[in-house]
């Protein structure tokens, strides 16, 4: 929530991207036991790992991708919603880190615009 009251600009809180940071550390912990607890019980394995995983993301990304392209197609002018397209391609097949960080900064006054922006975490 405080990256949440961070981009809204809320009174109070600042430094909002520590909370990524926080989310990465916890999403660590919880990734290490589970592969942990597979391993002292019937094996660890990569696909399982990753199937899981895809199962658990990729439904909610769809749906966020297509509202999105949706909007986006109501919304953009036409080379804005090229760019959210490339976006999309690139959060679908996990480059989307790649895609921002050669595209631009995370805080560019473009920023606003790329409503996508945040597929950058999954791609991690």
């Amino acid at each position: 929530m405080a990256v949440v009251f961070f981009h809204l600009e809320l009174f109070g809180f600042f430094g909002g991207f520590v909370g990524v940071d926080m989310f990465f550390v916890i999403s660590g912990y919880l990734i290490t036991r589970n592969i942990m607890r597979d391993l002292n019980g019937n094996g660890f394995s990569f696909k399982r790992f990753y199937i899981a995983r895809l199962r658990r993301l990729m439904p909610a990304l769809f749906v966020t991708i297509a509202l999105s392209l949706v909007f986006g197609y109501l919304l953009f002018s036409p080379d804005a919603l090229i760019r959210l397209s490339g976006s999309a391609i690139a959060g679908v097949v996990s480059l989307a880190n790649i895609r921002f960080w050669m595209s631009s900064g995370y805080f560019d006054v473009g920023a606003d615009l790329k409503p996508l922006l945040h597929l950058w975490s999954l791609s991690v």
